[in-house]
């Protein structure tokens, strides 16, 4: 959808964030022949179709802003911007243009199990690369991940539906794999007393244990075995891609 309004203009990259910035621009003039596919933040709420989800949402999208096609960072806080999630979300694209693949769902612009699933599979190599580029991601992954354990005692007593259950845990798993193993040790302490959810995260932390998820073909793989063996069919209709034909669609509109 096209975007109108103001780019954040008052955010200046660091070292670090401005060559990630240069790589993804790089990449995506081999790939889509365009001169440049710049980066810029808009808050979250600027978009018609994010503005509403009620949790905290960071995500980035190819968009035409003003009629230029842009990879769009979108920040639940764009009054204090923090280097390292800007550079997080930048990176899930560069990981697709390495042939990582995300999942979609056929009739939501934004899906939270689609969301989930990819950032699930996608951290693990996205770990890597971002420490690889000098980022202390680590230290990022255990602040996520001390949030998330004091807040796990008020959120095991909410009721679940199914639907709110997959959610759960493909973020429970998600932080798990990729936080420092004491952090990872009170969460599986806390969850080990709520079985339901206890019993959810070992199946999936287990399908993901046959899979080397730095491998872009096992981690293609591992996507498509927890599709089907959670049986997320039931909850619509998810496609596996690295998203190139989104971003030609965009490109499209703005040539």
């Amino acid at each position: 959808m096209p975007l109108q309004g103001e780019m954040y203009g008052h955010f200046t990259a660091s070292g670090k964030l401005a060559l990630l910035m240069d790589e993804w621009v790089s990449l995506a003039e081999k790939q889509y022949g365009l001169p440049q596919l710049p980066v810029t933040i808009i808050n979250r709420r600027d978009h018609p179709k994010l503005s509403g989800d009620r949790g905290e949402l960071n995500t980035a999208v190819p968009e035409l802003v003003n009629g230029q096609p842009m990879l769009v960072v979108f920040l639940e806080n764009t009054d204090a911007v923090n280097e390292i999630l800007v550079a997080h979300e930048i990176m899930h694209w560069i990981l697709n243009l390495n042939g990582f693949k995300g999942v979609s769902e056929a009739s939501r612009f934004y899906d939270k199990i689609a969301s989930y699933l990819t950032s699930l599979v996608s951290h693990v190599p996205l770990n890597r690369f971002m420490t690889e580029r000098g980022f202390d991601y680590l230290s990022y992954e255990n602040e996520r991940a001390t949030e998330t354990l004091n807040a796990l005692p008020r959120e095991l007593k909410k009721p679940r539906v199914e639907q709110t259950l997959v959610w759960t845990v493909l973020y429970l798993c998600d932080v798990i794999l990729n936080c420092s193993p004491k952090i990872r040790n009170e969460i599986e302490k806390q969850i080990a007393a709520d079985g339901r959810i206890n019993a959810k995260v070992n199946q999936v932390l287990s399908i993901l244990g046959g899979f080397n998820l730095h491998d872009v073909n096992e981690n293609s793989a591992a996507l498509q075995s927890l599709l089907t063996e959670l049986e997320l069919h039931r909850f619509g209709t998810f496609n596996v891609s690295d998203h190139s034909e989104y971003i030609n669609q965009v490109l499209s509109k703005g040539r």
